[in-house]
């Protein structure tokens, strides 16, 4: 794996900015991370600003730090730990302008009107997943529509710093046929050996 140089810039959403918390310049070879992209689009959503999400390097996991909850010196000791980068989630601004986006692509003219006072004012997010819930299709195209919108960030993210997303290892599962013949073998008692007798002769 190469490793990745002192200096650093950081992504929030499409924008590159200079970042002064031991984050890393990528260099001109590329590091393979098995990236967890469940966890990666989650944290990439998540942008409370409590809420503080780090790649590793080598597992490809998310860890996730909240203020308040995790030891500071915890948090400190990531921040400062070569094998973690900081996750720079998309901006509250960004994803408004999704949802403003979403809302022109719906064909019935009654759900545009609600959902355009639902994104207006404080609790916008809240109260557009709410318009939703009454209309199943267009619910689930608004995840298939943001999801490509953060897997398209989070993709311009990896490359920014030089990530190369590689297959995560599989765990096999062994099946019922591979532990059978074990289990009978561990519930089979030992048969005794047999006694050798004494030879009497007359």
């Amino acid at each position: 794996m190469a490793r990745r140089g002192a200096a650093g810039a950081k992504l929030d959403g499409n924008n590159m900015s200079e970042n002064d918390v031991g984050q890393d310049k990528p260099n001109e070879e590329e590091l393979d991370v098995p990236v967890a992209w469940e966890a990666l689009e989650d944290a990439f959503e998540n942008n409370a600003p409590e809420v503080h999400s780090y790649l590793h390097f080598d597992t490809g996991e998310v860890i996730r730090i909240v203020d308040g909850v995790a030891d500071p010196s915890m948090h400190t000791r990531i921040m400062n730990d070569s094998r973690y980068l900081r996750i720079d989630p998309v901006s509250s601004r960004e994803q408004y302008r999704w949802m403003e986006r979403f809302i022109a692509t719906a064909e019935e003219e009654e759900l545009r009107r609600r959902l355009n006072i639902a994104i207006d004012g404080k609790g916008a997010f809240r109260r557009f997943k709410d318009a939703l819930m009454s209309h199943p299709v267009d619910r689930e195209r608004w995840f298939a529509f943001r999801s490509e919108r953060l897997r398209s960030c989070m993709e311009s993210w990896l490359t920014a710093h030089g990530i190369n997303s590689v297959e995560r290892p599989t765990w096999h599962v062994p099946t019922a046929q591979e532990v059978q013949p074990t289990a009978v073998e561990e519930l089979e008692e030992p048969k005794p050996k047999p006694v050798a007798r004494p030879v009497v002769s007359d």
